[in-house]
């Protein structure tokens, strides 16, 4: 997790005036760095994870209070998704992030083909949640 944390280092650096981040949810350690990071330098900055529907643990852990076991449905974004969280990971999840969000299948393969058409970028399925997330009405 510590080495995640360059991330948030370099997002302020390039981006100092950065309001609001949105992390992709797998485990926890990219999450957990980057916010660890973003908190003790600008705390005022808004941190959500974000997951794909078909499986978002934190999400419903954190709507709950306590760890949750949900349906994990396969699919290709794989980088990301499972069943439950750890105990530890929501601890820390609750002390640093303002919440999670999520995006559905759909939603994702949107972002994936904007980010090929418009950037020429092909990424993972993971790699377009939090684009995803921008993108759906707050």
């Amino acid at each position: 997790m510590a080495g995640n944390g360059t991330i948030g280092l370099e997002l302020l650096e390039d981006l100092p005036e950065v309001d609001t981040v949105l992390i992709p949810w797998g485990g926890g350690g990219l999450a957990g760095g980057i916010a660890t990071a973003l908190r003790a330098l600008k705390p005022a900055v808004r941190i959500y994870a974000v997951e794909t529907e078909t499986g978002a643990p934190l999400y419903a852990s954190m709507k709950a209070g306590s760890p949750q076991v949900v349906d994990y449905e396969p699919s290709f974004v794989d980088g990301i998704g499972s069943k439950t969280v750890f105990p530890t990971m929501l601890v820390m999840a609750q002390d640093l992030l303002d919440g999670s969000l999520t995006a559905s299948l759909d939603e994702i393969a949107a972002a994936l083909r904007l980010m090929a058409e418009r950037n020429r970028v092909i990424a993972e399925g993971a790699g377009a949640v939090a684009l995803a997330v921008a993108a759906l009405p707050w």
